[in-house]
């Protein structure tokens, strides 16, 4: 689950669609439909997303 750096919302992942534009990696909340960014937090080719702390 991913929490929106904005207005709070809990978001279920596959509730939203992660994008990648210039910016990096980030999701829009479904709510208040902020961007919150994401970080690849895997060590190999495979992509895994987290929320930055």
């Amino acid at each position: 689950m991913w929490k929106c750096m904005h207005c709070g919302l809990e978001v279920m992942f596959q509730a939203v669609e992660p994008e990648v534009d210039n910016d990096g990696c980030h999701f829009i909340c479904p709510g208040c439909e902020g961007r919150n960014p994401l970080a690849n937090v895997s060590g190999n080719d495979s992509i895994v997303l987290a929320q930055p702390d």
